[in-house]
């Protein structure tokens, strides 16, 4: 009996096979350079998959099994609640199917990061089955939200500071008629803020006393004036 040999053009299949390596290459590529990391749950059989960055954002070794608790004992004690709240109404059926937070993660070295997280839910009959989504660090994001928030109460604590000197100032000026005190007065003032001029230029740390005193006595500082500077910085 003669044998029989079957040959079939695959060309087409490897093309596909090698253009879907090629784009989760690329994805994966986008999402190192992103800083995002994977995460893809099975809300009924209880399986979690993670990719390696999301591993490093929780400080878990490769081939550690993951869980639920070991998820949730990495969030930040203060922000557990929230980020149980936002899962428990993105796996509402009556809820929107989508999740998003930001918390603290706690790493295994004690490491500290703020995380932003956003996931899509799926449904079938009726209930959340699976859950999948990314992960990022924002911990530089968040650090610049609360230098801007120190730097806005500063800023706010440094005006009323002004407004206060401003104000004892004008008490302590004298003047027989109203011309003569908005003179003085004006004077007054814009000698305080030619002061605050120069601790800005010093970044609020401090200025040297001749540079002080000779732009407050700049005006009297002219040819044949009655003013004089001397001493050390």
């Amino acid at each position: 009996v003669g044998a029989s040999t079957i040959v079939r053009d695959i060309t087409a299949r490897k093309q596909t096979e090698d253009a879907l390596r090629a784009s989760e290459e690329r994805l994966r590529q986008a999402q190192a350079a992103a800083g995002f990391g994977v995460f893809d749950t099975d809300l009924v059989g209880g399986r979690m998959m993670w990719d390696a960055r999301m591993r490093a954002l929780w400080g878990l070794p490769p081939d550690m099994t993951l869980t639920r608790e070991i998820l949730m004992a990495g969030i930040h004690p203060e922000d557990r609640a929230r980020v149980e709240a936002a899962l428990a109404w993105a796996c509402d059926p009556a809820g929107a199917g989508v999740y998003a937070a930001e918390y603290r993660v706690v790493a295994r070295d004690g490491t500290e990061r703020w995380i932003a997280a956003a996931a899509q839910v799926f449904f079938a009959e009726g209930r959340a089955v699976r859950i999948v989504g990314t992960a990022m660090d924002i911990s530089e994001r968040k650090a610049a939200e609360r230098r801007q928030q120190l730097l806005m109460r500063e800023v706010d604590h440094r005006a009323k500071n002004a407004l206060a000197v401003a104000a004892g100032l004008l008490r302590m000026t004298k003047a027989k008629t109203v011309p003569e005190f908005v003179d003085i007065a004006q004077k007054r003032v814009g000698a305080l803020a030619r002061v605050h001029s120069l601790l800005a230029e010093n970044l609020w740390d401090g200025a040297p006393l001749d540079d002080l005193i000779k732009r407050e006595l700049a005006p009297f500082l002219v040819q044949g004036a009655r003013v004089s500077i001397a001493g050390p910085p």
